[in-house]
Formats: structure tokens, sequence, C-alpha cells
């Protein structure tokens, strides 16, 4: 990754900023509180979905492992 690791502080606001977004989109699009939510839940999985798939989440093969003290 270009040797900058991605925290989770980071993560956390990726995540919390895309199911914001997408809520108040699903709100708009389908006129309802219930429509926002289900696409908030929809975007969340997205999100995990996409950082899956770009390895935002893969541990640096480098970076000692300390929590297992």
């Amino acid at each position: 990754m270009g040797g900058r690791a991605v925290t989770a502080k980071a993560i956390l606001l990726i995540f919390a900023l895309c199911a914001v977004f997408d809520f108040v989109w699903g709100y708009f699009h389908g006129h309802s509180i219930l429509a926002g939510v289900v696409f908030a839940v929809l975007g969340l999985l997205g999100t995990a979905l996409y950082g899956f798939f770009f390895g935002v989440f893969r541990k640096d093969k480098n970076e000692s492992d300390t929590s297992r003290r």
C-alpha cells in the first residue's frame, strides 16, 4: 500500500461518510426513511465489498502483530 497503513479511524470515517451519503441518496430517491435505511445498509455492504476487493483490510506483511501479546 505504498508504505502508508490504513488506520481503524480512517476506515470508520469512510464507512460513516458512505452511510450518511447512502441514507440521504435513498431518502431523496425513495421519498421515505425506510428507503434511506435500506440504501444505507446495502451501501455499507457495498463499501465493505469494495474494501475487500481493493485490499484495504489486508494486514501489511511487514507490520508486526502486537495485539497477540
